[in-house]
């Protein structure tokens, strides 16, 4: 059971997710879920909790898309930002803040950077990077591709999504340029703001040592592996035409790189929530293992800003989630868009699957029809002896010592110190199943306790049981509830899908 105090403020981000396609399935069943059920949890304990991102509009990738699509990068940065912010309402993800870069923003990212530049903490020099001489501009990011030279996968520039190193582009095996292979890329220096990441090795070390901060296994090893060796300088402004400008002497035509600019960015949107990154709050960061490199970069830059703002509590990432074994990709088209998804499915029953197979410690891939049988072996089935179980015979002492099992077991999943969609999953399906075959209608009361359970994850769901009972809500964490009685033909259904009847394809005959 956690043991964390009820007065703390949760300041909660997910990675801004770039604004070059519509959120898939493999991006919401990793920060985004996964932040908006932590957050639901904190409140019902009754702690405060704001939970923000934004759109990342100023990737490279923007552009390559923009040219892919044959649109202006502006007009497919609009385009994506209303969809994802379309899909993110869909999934019931709500966060208190979904902004995106406008003139306050990039007034805020500037004067962090100029700040921290004034006060000796980044340093401009020159260092070496690759150019393309038929596009006539840097290669670096989404513009360049090669072999990872930590591992050899296929990389693109400064990022190995793989192995999670990063990478200068000038150090990528037989590098290319990903408009056309065959344009001739050559060495050519230019100058750069840097964050000195090595000037901060104590503070890392200090930092990774703490045993009060949450994280992975995954995530720890990258960092020892990082720390085996001199950290890189972290190059913080590149030549390019889109981004923020930079307004500092001798970077004239450069840009922000849109992944330092993510730190200061998502600072200010916890300001456009009313909230700050004080010492009193505790800063919870859910993200992807692939973006892992660049949150350690962030918090060499809390590092540099000492003592304005406080250093995360806990790091929850994840691994990918696959569609049918091979890599979800925005720029491949290789997805499963959430809006077109869940026009065809129930929300909570996705978000109680994402939850179930999320990929927290290895890969994990999501195939349709496994959904689909899963769902209505282990949730519908179940549910709908729930609805259909005579009154009378409830052993509710019985039930009452065994969710208060589930209860503490849950607790820790959805909590910060040990959290776990899929444990919490788990705990949800372990629990409707003994509901299941109880052999008669549960009381209300165990039926209140079930829909605190499922809320953080099946939100609707879990709102609409509570209805069911007569309350105004789902009841909070610790709250003791004494809803009215209610007929079993009251409680809330479940359909699979939006176009077939419920159990499709299951036989009304079939006995199990």
């Amino acid at each position: 059971m956690s043991t964390r105090r009820l007065d703390i403020r949760y300041l909660i981000t997910a990675t801004p997710p770039t604004t070059n396609g519509d959120l898939h399935l493999g991006h919401l069943s990793g920060p985004y879920l996964a932040a908006d059920v932590f957050k639901r949890f904190a409140r019902l304990r009754g702690n405060e909790a704001v939970y923000v991102s934004s759109g990342d509009d100023n990737q490279t990738y923007v552009v390559t898309t923009a040219e892919l699509e044959q649109r202006a990068p502006v007009a497919v940065a609009d385009d994506y930002y209303e969809r994802i912010s379309r899909s993110l309402r869909l999934a019931q993800i709500e966060l208190d803040v979904f902004n995106r870069p406008d003139a306050a923003h990039a007034r805020f990212v500037g004067e962090f950077f100029a700040r921290l530049h004034a006060d000796g903490k980044l340093v401009i020099r020159d260092s070496v990077c690759l150019f393309c001489e038929e596009c006539s501009a840097f290669a670096f990011e989404a513009y360049v591709g090669g072999g990872c030279p930590t591992c050899t996968e296929p990389a693109r520039g400064n990022i190995c999504e793989v192995c999670g190193h990063p990478n200068d582009p000038v150090d990528l095996i037989e590098p290319y340029c990903t408009k056309d292979r065959r344009h001739r890329l050559v060495r050519k220096a230019a100058p750069g703001l840097f964050l000195p990441l090595e000037r901060y090795r104590a503070d890392f070390e200090r930092f990774y040592a703490r045993t009060d901060v949450v994280m992975r296994t995954h995530l720890l090893e990258l960092a020892h592996e990082l720390l085996a060796a001199p950290l890189p300088d972290f190059r913080l402004t590149y030549p390019s035409g889109w981004g923020i400008p930079v307004a500092l002497d001798g970077l004239a035509g450069q840009t922000f790189n849109a992944w330092g600019e993510m730190l200061p960015g998502l600072i200010n949107s916890f300001a456009l929530a009313g909230a700050a990154l004080e010492p009193r709050a505790e800063l919870v960061q859910f993200f992807g293992f692939d973006n892992s490199f660049f949150f350690f970069v962030h918090l060499g830059l809390l590092f540099a800003a000492a003592p304005d703002y406080i250093a995360p509590q806990a790091f929850v990432v994840n691994e990918f989630y696959e569609l049918e074994s091979l890599k979800f990709s925005t720029s491949l088209k290789h997805a499963i868009w959430v809006g077109d998804f869940l026009a065809r499915y129930n929300v909570d029953l996705v978000r109680l699957y994402l939850a179930y197979t999320n990929p927290e410690l290895q890969r994990t891939s999501f195939v349709e029809a496994e959904m689909q049988a899963w769902l209505s072996e282990s949730v519908l089935r179940p549910w709908e002896r729930v609805r259909g179980a005579p009154s009378g015979g409830f052993d509710e002492a019985a039930a009452q010592r065994r969710f208060d099992v589930y209860s503490a077991r849950i607790e820790g999943d959805y909590g910060v110190e040990c959290f776990s969609l899929r444990r919490a999953a788990r705990v949800v399906v372990q629990a409707l199943r003994w509901l299941s075959l109880a052999g008669s209608a549960p009381s209300p009361a165990i039926l209140a306790a079930f829909a605190a359970f499922c809320s953080p994850i099946m939100p609707r769901f879990a709102a609409e049981l509570a209805a069911s009972l007569g309350l105004a809500d789902v009841p909070a964490w610790d709250e003791r509830c004494s809803p009215r009685a209610v007929a079993p033909s009251a409680l809330p259904a479940l359909p699979l899908d939006a176009h077939q009847a419920l159990l499709a394809g299951v036989s009304a005959s079939d006995g199990s």
